[in-house]
């Protein structure tokens, strides 16, 4: 799905095959690289300004586009999402991650958890998320 961003324009950012990459958009050359553990084969992005951020399984990070490094990285405590149909936005102030019957929200500036919603006996499926005039949709893949 196409979506506009407020992406930084001198790196573009792939996700597969376990790692996240920053590339050169005009000559595919790597910038830079992070590496996720094995099971950690889908990724989901948002780019606010010259920030990603990315839900990668159970794991959620804030990474500077333009070097790469690392910002924060915490770990979703109890998260039982299935990384498939989960989605990720970034809304105002707060990272968004919704999925598995649930909807939680951390703070972008440090990842620090600020609530959790639960929705029991809603959580079959793709999730969608909207806000600040933009949408996240997972697409199903299993």
């Amino acid at each position: 799905m196409y979506r506009e961003s407020d992406a930084h324009p001198s790196v573009a950012v792939v996700a597969f095959g376990g790692h996240i990459r920053g590339i050169d958009p005009a000559t595919g050359k790597d910038s830079w690289k992070i590496e996720l553990w094995e099971s950690a084969r889908t990724v989901r992005l948002d780019v606010r300004d010259d920030l990603l951020y990315a839900l990668a399984g159970t794991e959620l990070f804030c990474i500077h586009v333009e070097t790469g490094e690392t910002r924060w990285r915490h770990a979703i405590e109890g998260f039982s999402g299935s990384i498939h149909n989960s989605s990720l936005l970034v809304v105002g102030s707060s990272v968004i991650v919704a999925g598995a019957g649930e909807a939680r929200g951390f703070s972008a500036a440090d990842g620090t958890p600020r609530w959790r919603n639960r929705y029991r006996g809603e959580g079959v499926g793709a999730v969608a998320l909207a806000g600040d005039g933009r949408v996240a949709q997972a697409d199903r893949v299993d």
